[in-house]
């Protein structure tokens, strides 16, 4: 599974306080670590359909749109 080899803590247990606007409200740095790990992740996809493409000879006659 991906999360079981891939995922990792990019903040130290924590929280962040957010920006006086937010009505002082925290995020704790595992929600953070999840969220940045779900980008990865996407980003990983991405990479494999492209590289999927290129491998048939196709990238350069494909249209990605993102």
């Amino acid at each position: 599974m991906w999360k079981d080899k891939h995922f990792k803590d990019y903040w130290q247990e924590k929280q962040f306080k957010v920006l006086d606007g937010f009505n002082g409200a925290y995020y704790n740095s595992k929600n953070i670590n999840t969220w940045v790990n779900c980008l990865r992740w996407t980003d990983d996809i991405v990479r494999d359909v492209i590289l999927g493409f290129r491998e048939r000879g196709l990238e350069n006659e494909t249209l990605f749109v993102m």
